[in-house]
């Protein structure tokens, strides 16, 4: 909020260029222990505020992230991204 509008748009501008590798990039913590997991689908909820939807749909992210659906610790989490 506290960014002049250019540097929103530069910012949006880089995030959507390189949003399926930024995906891909946290999608690999979601083979980690379970604090990596947990943090890897908060940043992938906050992502999802800013990216288009294709970009999630290029890569595997959401059949991984309807796994975790089963996970106790992590069905919450993975639902809130989901959502």
């Amino acid at each position: 909020q506290t960014l002049n509008a250019a540097r929103k748009r530069d910012i949006q501008t880089t995030l959507l260029q390189n949003g399926e590798e930024l995906v891909n990039f946290i999608g690999k913590f979601l083979d980690g222990p379970t604090t990596s997991i947990g943090h890897a689908l908060y940043a992938l909820t906050m992502f999802a505020t800013f990216l288009p939807i294709e970009i999630f749909l290029q890569t595997q992210i959401l059949q991984r992230v309807v796994v975790l659906l089963n996970s106790d610790s992590h069905r919450m989490k993975a639902a809130e991204f989901l959502s």
